[in-house]
């Protein structure tokens, strides 16, 4: 299903007018009001989306906004598109103007179809231009003609590429405790894929792997450990962190998916295989995104 088959073209604003971040939601709000009566007030629903902002931080860049929430203000999904020529910076943390904006309202009983328009939007957007190449659209056909020859198409179902982070950073097995444990303090991850000279997937670096190569195995069967100085597990490895090699903490058998695999797989490895990450790989065990149970809950329960 093409982008454009959701959108009404009596819902594609080609001019913005409006110089505040609240007053552009509420003037695309009012002309869905004047479209769909049975949709609650558009400051309630400014409420709502506002609130999901707060909630969830999620940037507007690449000239491109989708300020969206499941709102009880609406019984159905309803998507709004305009188009502020001189753009505008709609949160603090924008690193630049949004041109085109898309307000996108669910009700709290839609789910699937929400997610899977949010990351079609997301991937059309990442290319490079595509927000001015639709901020000199002049109508609302020109903006539909624009998603069709784009091939802007909704997935039918929810895979692991829909859910995947793709920031991440790889390091090589050849790489030092040191620097692994750096990028972990610096990211604010847990994991870290360790990869080969070619870059494949070959281990998982995680706060696990520390914990458990600290403590030697004869002070695992102690039972009385109250003797013990506090931290004398961790002192020979900071004490030698940067000679140690990160290959001696990994996991030499991590846990990966493909793009392509279904999110009822993925959700129950995490159950019943108790995963706390899966690295989403390409043919060649090149490792592409990862989920971990952050991913699950930002990109899945708080989309």
């Amino acid at each position: 299903m093409n982008f454009a088959d959701l959108l009404n073209p009596k819902l594609i604003l080609c001019d913005l007018q409006s110089e505040s971040h609240e007053m552009v939601y509420l003037e695309m709000l009012e002309a869905l009001k004047g479209q769909c009566k049975d949709i609650a007030e558009p400051r309630d629903i400014l409420k709502d989306i506002l609130e999901h902002e707060s909630l969830v931080e999620m940037p507007y860049n690449s000239g491109f906004a989708i300020p969206h929430t499941r709102s009880a203000g609406v019984n159905d999904l309803h998507l709004v598109l305009g188009i502020h020529k001189q753009g505008i910076k709609l949160q603090e943390h924008d690193l630049e103007k949004s041109k085109i904006i898309i307000l996108f309202l669910v009700s709290k009983e839609t789910s699937k179809i929400y997610l899977l328009i949010l990351k079609a939007l997301a991937r059309y957007f990442s290319n490079p231009g595509v927000s001015d190449q639709l901020a000199e659209c002049a109508t609302a056909q020109e903006v539909t003609d624009v998603f069709q020859k784009d091939k802007v198409e909704v997935n039918h179902s929810i895979t692991a590429e829909d859910i995947m982070s793709d920031s991440m950073d790889c390091m090589p097995g050849s790489g030092m405790l040191g620097s692994a444990i750096d990028v972990l303090a610096q990211t604010k991850r847990l994991h870290i894929p360790i990869v080969d000279g070619d870059g494949r997937l070959i281990g998982d670096f995680n706060i696990d792997s520390i914990l458990k190569g600290s403590v030697p195995d004869y002070i695992k069967m102690m039972d009385n450990l109250s003797f013990l100085p506090e931290f004398e597990p961790f002192d020979k490895i900071l004490k030698n962190e940067d000679k140690t090699p990160v290959d001696k903490f990994i996991d030499h058998e991590p846990k990966f998916c493909k793009r392509e695999t279904a999110l009822m797989e993925v959700v129950i490895r995490f159950i019943k295989d108790q995963v706390n990450c899966l690295y989403v790989v390409d043919e060649s065990m090149r490792p592409e995104g990862i989920i971990t149970k952050h991913e699950l809950i930002n990109n899945l329960l708080r989309s």
